[in-house]
């Protein structure tokens, strides 16, 4: 049967889950639903118009946020950044429209197996991370999905793999029914995108919604630190290996006790042997060694495949070093709790930049890390005035930015031998820059100029 379909979204997401509705869905219709033209949104309507032609299926587009209606639409195909709960994709779904993500749609596609990574901090660490195992063990392992490359893209290209490794964010997992990874893995649920979910409650149900369909015979790896996580996946009927820090019974599966990492009550690794970037990332790495144990690898196997991996920039990063100082870019760091992250992993006196474009966070729950680990804090952009009303109650000096820039040298002018300066925003970068990755370059480019 020859369906109507609306894609809406015309990203990556949304291009390419239009061009799998249309080779292997084959529908009578493709309506294509994106809010403003650019010149490549308006090419890439341009080639799926070629293919609809090519195929006999009508095409249209339409330049607005949201269609005027829907009749003679079956399905809808929408991309991460539009909202599920949406009230007319609500009364889609209640006319009996069958309304998915470009990740479902593309699961009901593939061969191979998935395992689904999901978490506030840490997935695209993990994701790569764990890739990079299972194929320096010899199994074929695709990353993708969330981390940058649309699992639609990986089933179009026919390419076979063993194992598909996605990045899921809470986004995706809103708009799923049938998707089911045979290892799902839980890093953590700590406060974010709350521009766009109304609660914590809310946005740990849609991130507990990677279980739906989880079975017996699947394997979980779940983060035994957290607790939004372990209630998540109590009920889960499927094996749980679980990580952690927890120095009291019942233990993790996976721990770190002093100075070693423990594997079934066994020393597995002195964390003195690990590298910086191996330290500050231990909860990624424990879970992607638990991921590769869940398909059969052992750890000891896992472990000794990590040392050529090429470590995420622009996650605790150091991108200089002069006169004793030293230079760490976090500008992944989108939300409060990242932040704590790395000032948690840095041993050195820090000098923290902080700031850009709240997602709707307060930062005073870093007031008790920043009398411990910071000796000044320096608030840069849109969010400053905000930010240091909610830092005022701090011991630490604080000063106000205009632009990273100016943080950025005044941080270098009374930065001393011994002190880390690093830029751990707690923020978007949209107030400056177009991408968390353009603003750690920009970081990078500054400190290597002025220092």
């Amino acid at each position: 049967m020859r369906e109507n379909w609306l894609v809406v979204g015309l990203g990556l997401s949304g291009y390419w889950g239009a061009r799998l509705v249309l080779e292997r869905e084959n529908p009578f219709s493709l309506t294509v639903c994106e809010g403003s033209p650019t010149l490549e949104k308006e090419a890439k309507a341009r080639e799926l118009k070629a293919m609809c032609e090519n195929k006999g299926c009508h095409f249209e587009v339409i330049w607005a946020p949201e269609p005027k209606g829907w009749k003679g639409i079956d399905k809808i195909l929408i991309s991460p950044g539009v909202p599920y709960s949406l009230p007319w994709l609500k009364a889609a779904r209640e006319m009996g429209v069958e309304v998915m993500g470009e990740m479902e749609l593309a699961f009901r596609h593939t061969k191979a197996p998935v395992i689904a990574i999901t978490g506030t901090n840490g997935k695209t660490t993990t994701t790569a991370l764990l890739a990079h195992i299972l194929n320096s063990a010899g199994l074929k392992a695709w990353a993708g999905g969330n981390i940058g490359d649309p699992l639609a893209h990986f089933v179009l290209s026919k390419e076979e793999r063993d194992w598909i490794v996605l990045e899921v964010s809470s986004f995706q997992l809103e708009a799923i029914s049938e998707f089911h990874p045979k290892v799902a893995m839980l890093l953590n649920i700590e406060e974010d995108h709350l521009d766009r979910y109304p609660s914590m409650a809310e946005y740990a149900e849609a991130k507990g919604k990677i279980l739906i369909n989880i079975e017996p015979q699947d394997r979980v790896v779940a983060n035994s630190d957290d607790p939004l996580v372990m209630e998540i996946v109590k009920e889960c009927p499927a094996a749980l290996l679980t990580f952690g820090y927890s120095q009291t019974p019942p233990f993790p599966l996976m721990r770190i006790e002093g100075s070693r990492l423990i594997f079934k009550g066994e020393r597995l690794k002195e964390l003195a042997e690990l590298t910086f970037q191996e330290r500050i990332n231990l909860s990624n790495l424990m879970a992607a060694v638990l991921g590769a144990y869940a398909v059969g690898l052992q750890p000891e196997v896992a472990l000794s495949a990590i040392w050529d991996f090429q470590w995420q920039p622009h996650r605790v990063e150091v991108v200089h070093k002069k006169s004793g100082i030293t230079f760490v870019d976090d500008s992944k760091a989108t939300n409060p709790s990242a932040v704590k992250h790395a000032l948690t992993a840095l041993d050195s006196p820090i000098i923290l930049l902080l700031g850009g474009r709240n997602k709707g966070f307060r930062f005073s729950p870093l007031l008790p890390v920043l009398a411990k680990k910071a000796k000044r804090v320096l608030i840069f952009g849109e969010a400053a005035k905000e930010i240091g009303e909610d830092l005022k109650r701090s011991k630490v000096e604080l000063s106000l930015h205009s632009s990273m820039a100016d943080a950025v040298k005044e941080a270098v002018k009374m930065a001393q031998p011994g002190d880390t300066v690093l830029l751990s925003p707690g923020c978007a970068s949209f107030d400056e820059f177009g991408s968390y990755a353009e603003r750690g370059e920009a970081f990078r480019a500054l400190v290597k100029e002025m220092a």
